[in-house]
């Protein structure tokens, strides 16, 4: 009998091999007939073949600066240049260029989205250039069952016989079942978890902002309905679904007056500043006092270098009697920034923010949602303050004064890096290097970012501390499996649907860290950003760089030097066979 029961095993175990080898065998078979597929019949006017290229990633895909280098525009990013490069080039194809990154997005949201993509579309090339957004979740460590399961998950993830009945079940039973799941979210409930979490604050705000002087008597259940459209609206903007974002924001402000800060979050992104304007004038004239509002419009004239109207809207709102000033000092202290004032500046703010006041935002699980939306508008008006105090500082040269306004700044406000890059600043002038890597370490180990710990190995690297670096790379093995994974998937679904892929490094760090983060993946090819910014100062090509990253957006520069080196790298896997 147990000779028996271990036969029966050894022969599943052979079976699934076998199955496992077949499959593998005939998925890249399929790969290659869906590769062929894809490039065999479409051409265009100019009797050229259409290589369709689909880039996938987040903000740093999705937007760059504006020519003023004030704003974050959609028209400015690396892939618009892309499309433009590479139909310059001597090369008998003409190139289309779809960009589906998603601001703030996540590996498993961006992963999630192309595979919906692709059901429909069937691009030659994917352009992959994500990770720096994601998070380890500290509660899952020291859980042996939790890590069990997750190595499990891993292990079938890998499996080509998991993925084929995946895929099967996938492409045949949910389409034929009514279950497809190439429909885009249409309900709040529909929405992840980690988008809610990451996105709670432009939401809160708007609702926030536009109830300061409504006074309206919402039901907390009413008012909870809202907080879930503007969700949903802002998820469409995140997701490039403008048409859908604009009409739900719409319908919201007709229905209930809310919705003006997120239109002008939309109108900015897409760079359509007449209509950002428009808008905010429109609600000023029902709300001519809206403290929030004239801020916004302000500091609007301020980004497009509209200095006379910004003060010409200033002197005016001093006559009102505002119930927040705090949010017009804020951009008072902006004007004496920008006309270089900045002991007037400070002045206005060193009474009202930084460490001589404390703060204590009430957080209670009892509060109503109302309250709730006012209080993280609230902290979040106070940063705004202390950073600007702290920066006013800086440029009038009180280090000391910046440095101990920063270090309680960082603490109470969740590692804001715009407030980390200045203490990076204040180190570099007075030579304190031992203080920025503590400073480094800290950040990493605290918020557990890939973005924190790429930046923590080039640091590293850069420093020879070998040793540390490479300690940096076994940390992505335990903490960041979920990504791994989601690298592997994408990696996956190239192969499944013929698509060739590429995975980009973030310009400026190493392509190490990024291959030890995918592991080893089937015919993928990695490019290498880590020098392309070397020929000038990197504030030419960074749209205000914060620490602890290299880089945070770029600038149109910026944009356009990435853009020319992705389109050297496809023309010449071009010409090479590899792509």
């Amino acid at each position: 009998m147990k000779r028996k029961f271990i036969g029966f095993i050894i022969g599943c175990l052979v079976l699934l091999l076998f199955l496992e080898i077949s499959i593998r065998v005939s998925a890249t078979l399929f790969s290659f007939y869906q590769e062929k597929q894809n490039s065999s019949h479409l051409e265009n006017k100019d009797h050229k073949k259409i290589i369709s290229i689909v880039i996938t990633g987040e903000s740093t895909s999705a937007v760059a600066a504006n020519e003023q280098n004030t704003l974050l525009v959609q028209d400015s990013a690396y892939p618009v240049f892309l499309e433009k490069y590479l139909n310059q080039k001597n090369l008998p194809y003409h190139f289309e260029v779809t960009n589906k990154s998603i601001m703030g997005g996540e590996t498993n949201i961006i992963y999630s989205e192309l595979k919906k993509y692709l059901k429909m579309h069937r691009p030659n090339i994917i352009v992959n250039m994500m990770g720096m957004n994601d998070q380890f979740e500290d509660h899952e460590k020291n859980r042996p069952t939790i890590a069990f399961k997750r190595y499990l998950h891993l292990a079938m993830d890998r499996s080509s016989l998991y993925n084929y009945l995946n895929l099967l079940y996938d492409q045949l039973v949910k389409k034929y079942s009514g279950r497809d799941d190439t429909q885009t979210v249409s309900e709040f409930q529909d929405l992840s978890n980690s988008f809610l979490e990451n996105n709670r604050r432009p939401v809160y705000l708007d609702i926030a902002f536009a109830s300061s002087f409504k006074n309206l008597k919402l039901e907390d259940s009413k008012l909870r309905e809202i907080v879930h459209q503007e969700y949903l609206a802002f998820y469409f903007i995140r997701t490039g679904q403008y048409q859908k974002a604009l009409s739900l924001l719409t319908s919201v402000k007709k229905l209930h007056g809310f919705g003006t800060f997120l239109l002008v979050s939309y109108f900015l992104e897409l760079n359509q500043l007449s209509n950002a304007e428009a808008v905010l004038k429109e609600y000023l004239k029902e709300h001519p006092q809206n403290p929030y509002a004239l801020k916004e419009l302000m500091m609007l004239y301020l980004n497009t270098n509209n200095l006379k109207a910004a003060q010409s809207l200033w002197s005016r709102s001093k006559s009102y009697p505002q119930r927040n000033e705090l949010v017009l000092l804020n951009f008072q202290s902006q004007l004496e920034k920008q006309s270089h004032h900045y002991r007037k500046g400070i002045f206005l703010l060193e009474n009202s923010c930084g460490i001589k006041k404390e703060t204590r935002f009430d957080r209670s699980e009892e509060a109503s949602m109302r309250e709730l939306v006012q209080v993280l508008a609230d902290e979040d008006i106070y940063r705004e303050c202390t950073f600007f105090l702290s920066e006013l500082y800086f440029l009038n040269k009180e280090y000391a004064l910046a440095e101990k306004n920063l270090h309680y700044f960082v603490n109470t406000a969740n590692f804001y890096f715009s407030g980390v890059n200045l203490l990076r600043k204040i180190y570099e002038i007075n030579g304190e290097n031992d203080k920025a890597k503590a400073l480094f370490k800290q950040i990493t180990t605290q918020n557990h970012v890939v973005g924190d710990y790429f930046a923590l190995a080039d640091y590293y690297k850069s420093h020879h501390h070998f040793n540390e670096m490479n300690n940096v790379y076994d940390i992505f093995k335990a903490k960041f499996s979920k990504t791994s994974k989601n690298f592997y998937q994408i990696s996956h679904l190239a192969n499944i649907t013929g698509a060739k892929l590429i995975i980009m490094q973030y310009p400026t760090f190493s392509l190490e860290p990024l291959k030890k983060l995918t592991g080893k993946l089937d015919r993928v090819i990695y490019i290498d950003n880590e020098k392309i910014f070397d020929n000038a100062p990197r504030e030419k090509y960074f749209f205000e760089p914060r620490y602890p990253y290299n880089f945070s957006h770029y600038t149109l520069l910026g944009a356009q030097v990435l853009a020319h080196h992705l389109a050297d790298e496809i023309e010449k896997g071009l010409r090479e066979g590899s792509l």
